[in-house]
C-alpha cells in the first residue's frame, strides 16, 4: 500500500498524445531523455515530478493539443522555471568535506556581475598583454593570476534567479590543465566541462570559490538534475561514481569525446559538476585568466541527442514517460 502511485490527473493517451509533440523538438527530447534517466537513476525521488508532467499536459490541452515543439518546449521548460523552489536544490551532496569549487566565466559574465563596470573595463584596458598571453605557448601560472585584478568584481553577486551557477572541482580541473599552455587550457576544460554557450576567440577565465564561506554553505550546492538543467543542450544524467571521489556530484559530458564514431562513442565522462545558489563574490575568490578558444564548441544539439539515444529511440522515451 506505501508504494501505491498517486492518482494522475490526465490519461495515459493524453501523455502520449503530448510528449509525442515535445519529443519533436531537439531541446525537448534532450529534457524528456534526461527527466526519463533521472527517475531511473533515483535522483528525482521525493520530487512532484508526475505532477509537473500532468500540469504541462494539460496546459497543452492533452488529446487536443496542436502545439509544435518549441513552442510546447518553453511553456514545459518555463513551467520549470516556475517551480524551482519545489524542483531545485534537492539533491545535495552528503555530509563531510566538500573540496574548492571554480566557474569558468568570460569577460561579459565578469562585467555583468561586476558592481562597477567601468573599473572593469579600466582593468581589460590597461592589460593590453592578455590576448598575446592568452594565446601563448608558454605555460606560465604566475602570469595568469596577475592579469586580472579581483578589486573590480568585490560586492558583485553571482549568478541571478532563475539563473544558477554551474561549478566544477577546482582540483580536477587545475589537474586537467597541468602542462597545457595558454593556447590550449580554454579549449580543453571548455571540452571537459561540457560547455558550450561560448564561441570560438572567447577569452575565459576561471573565477575560484571559497568554501565554505558566510555566504556558501553545503546547502547551497546540489548535484544537478535536468530541474537544474531544462534549458541546456549537452547536460546528461549520470550514475554517482563514488570510486573517482564524485559521489552525489553530477558528471560532465566531454564534448571532445561525446560524439566521436556515433553510434559507437567512448565513454564521455568529463569532471565532477556541482550547481551553486547565486554568491556574493568577495576577497576571499581567486581569478585567473585561462585563454582564448580557438575553436568552436564540438557538435551540436542534434549530435548530444545521438549521443542520448544510442539505446533508445525517441518513441521508447515517449512511453515511458507516460506510463
Amino acid at each position: 500500500m506505501g508504494n501505491r502511485k498517486p492518482a494522475r490527473k490526465t490519461s495515459k493517451s493524453d501523455r502520449r498524445k503530448v510528449l509525442g509533440r515535445l519529443s519533436h523538438w531537439t531541446q525537448g527530447l534532450i529534457v524528456m531523455i534526461n527527466l526519463r534517466d533521472g527517475i531511473r537513476l533515483g535522483h528525482l525521488e521525493g520530487l512532484p515530478y508526475a505532477e509537473l508532467l500532468d500540469d504541462f499536459v494539460l496546459a497543452c490541452g492533452g488529446e487536443q493539443c496542436e502545439g509544435e515543439g518549441e513552442a510546447i518546449y518553453r511553456l514545459f521548460r518555463d513551467m520549470i522555471f516556475e517551480n524551482a523552489d519545489k524542483l531545485r536544490f534537492r539533491r545535495q551532496p552528503p555530509p563531510g568535506p566538500t573540496p574548492r569549487i571554480c566557474v569558468v566565466v568570460d569577460r561579459a559574465r565578469l562585467k555583468e556581475v561586476a558592481p562597477n563596470k567601468a573599473v572593469l573595463d579600466a582593468v581589460f584596458d590597461g592589460h593590453g598583454d592578455l590576448e598575446g598571453y592568452a594565446r601563448s605557448d608558454e605555460n606560465d601560472e604566475d602570469a595568469a593570476r596577475q592579469l586580472i585584478e579581483l578589486a573590480a568584481l568585490e560586492g558583485g553577486m553571482l549568478g541571478k534567479p532563475p539563473r544558477i551557477v554551474w561549478a566544477s572541482c577546482h582540483g580536477h580541473a587545475t589537474k586537467a590543465m597541468n602542462g597545457l599552455t595558454p593556447a590550449r587550457r580554454a579549449d580543453a576544460l571548455r571540452n571537459l566541462l561540457g560547455i558550450d554557450c561560448f564561441p570560438r576567440n572567447t577569452a575565459l577565465f576561471l573565477l575560484d570559490l571559497p568554501f565554505p564561506s558566510n555566504d556558501l554553505k553545503p546547502s547551497h550546492l546540489a548535484a544537478p538534475t535536468v530541474f537544474e538543467a531544462p534549458d541546456m543542450a549537452r547536460f546528461k544524467s549520470r550514475y554517482d561514481d563514488a570510486d573517482k571521489g564524485w559521489n552525489h556530484w553530477g558528471v560532465t559530458a566531454d564534448l571532445s569525446k561525446a560524439y566521436v564514431n556515433l553510434p559507437n562513442a567512448p565513454n564521455a565522462d568529463g569532471l565532477p559538476e556541482i550547481v551553486v545558489r547565486p554568491i556574493r563574490i568577495t576577497e576571499d575568490f581567486g581569478l585567473e585568466a585561462l585563454g582564448i578558444l580557438s575553436h568552436d564548441t564540438p557538435g551540436t544539439a542534434e549530435d548530444h541527442l545521438r549521443y542520448l539515444l544510442l539505446t533508445d529511440t525517441p518513441d521508447d522515451v515517449v512511453e515511458e514517460l507516460a506510463a
